[in-house]
């Protein structure tokens, strides 16, 4: 089972769509290669309600939620 936690409630009721749209229109992706415009978003308002205090910290939370889901993927498909 898999329960939504307090932020994804909160990414929920962002407009995504109408971010996009204002990307398009003022070409904020164009020389993205990996981390487009919404990655950013997501990750500066995770880092302002988290309080963090740094770049190291973002970093940090980061990789232990990645650790987190990709040892969870590992663990439910050993194809994985």
């Amino acid at each position: 089972m898999y329960i939504n936690s307090k932020f994804a409630d909160i990414m929920k009721s962002f407009p995504r769509e109408i971010f996009r749209k204002s990307v398009e229109q003022h070409k904020g992706d164009r020389y993205a290669k990996k981390f487009s415009s919404y990655s950013h978003l997501v990750a500066m308002i995770y880092s302002h309600l988290s309080e963090s205090g740094s770049l190291h910290t973002i970093d940090q939370l980061y990789f232990s939620v990645k650790v987190k889901i990709t040892t969870k993927k590992n663990n439910d498909n050993p194809d994985i």
